[in-house]
């Protein structure tokens, strides 16, 4: 029988409750640099031990105190949103996100330190800045990620963050094309997408095996888990399949030949709604599916008329 995936934050949840009682202290703390001194004099944890409990006590902490929310992305999505290099949009787009605090679950799973796999991230926003929190899949090894809301344009971020990491010392010093680079701009895509108006997101209905895990600890709220992108990654797996089957069929005409069948990559768009010049007239981020290009389905047939004598 294949054993059931554990939900990370409800792991990091019992080591979060274990650390309150040893310093209770900590709830009420909701800075990482506090919470690492608060833990250093109190504990007789050291380095790296220090700052996964003082991460586990700002994240796992503001996690629970909103609503235990977990984004689940489907994988042809997930996919789709990595390859899209589209990011014009304004930094501050992120402030609508629909949480305080979250964990994204990625279906596909990155490489973390010593080459760990990461089961998924917490997105904390605050008032200039979204913070990340990438956690492994055995809840032991964490990555951090810092999206600056202050700036204009996300690649202007980008400068800001790779600057920061300067100044901690050479060893931090990652370049346009790290690894780092790539998830950070992958986290954007993906928390751009819950911030889009046409967001494909539907609330998944509380499992009885959730309650049981949270009846040992002193929070016992469910958790709300969503599922991400599960009709449009079914609509995109659908077309990718049929312009595959289509392009083999063009690929035998050797002339006059309709250009290939084709996807053109998924991207951001705004939109007005609203009445012009009313209060309620605001301006929405949209995300644009990809679109098959020259598809010969049915819809795409003339009409036929046939006479009746």
């Amino acid at each position: 029988m294949k054993r059931k995936h554990k939900l990370v934050p409800l792991e990091l949840q019992k080591r979060y409750d274990k650390l309150l009682g040893v310093v209770p202290e900590l709830e009420k703390v909701h800075d990482i640099q506090q919470s690492l001194d608060i833990i250093k004099g109190c504990t007789n944890a050291e380095g790296f031990n220090t700052l996964g409990y003082a991460l586990t006590n700002v994240f796992e902490g503001a996690w629970l105190k909103d609503a235990k929310t977990i984004y689940e992305f489907d994988k042809t999505l997930f996919e789709t949103l990595s390859d899209q290099t589209d990011l014009s949009v304004a930094s501050d787009t992120l402030k609508r996100l629909p949480f305080k605090c979250a964990y994204i679950c990625m279906p596909v799973k990155l490489t973390g330190p010593q080459d760990t796999p990461m089961d998924g991230f917490f997105t904390l926003k605050k008032e200039d800045v979204i913070k990340c929190l990438f956690v492994s899949t055995d809840t032991l090894a964490f990555g951090q990620l810092d999206i600056h809301l202050s700036a204009k344009t996300f690649e202007e971020n980008e400068k800001i963050s790779i600057e920061e990491a300067r100044r901690y010392g050479a060893e931090f010093v990652r370049s346009p094309n790290s690894a780092t680079t790539r998830a950070s701009k992958l986290v954007v895509q993906l928390l751009l997408y819950l911030c889009a108006a046409n967001a494909d997101v539907q609330e998944r209905r509380p499992s009885t095996t959730t309650a049981k895990k949270t009846s040992k600890t002193t929070d016992k709220r469910p958790v709300r888990h969503w599922d991400v992108g599960v009709r449009v990654g079914a609509t995109i797996k659908h077309n990718r399949s049929y312009a595959a089957k289509t392009q083999c069929k063009g690929s035998e005409h050797k002339q006059h030949a309709r250009p290939r069948p084709h996807l053109r990559r998924g991207h951001w768009s705004h939109f007005w709604t609203g009445k012009r010049d009313s209060a309620d007239r605001e301006r929405v981020l949209k995300w644009i599916e990809p679109v098959y290009i020259n598809a010969d389905t049915p819809d795409d047939l003339p009409t036929t008329i046939h006479k009746v004598k």
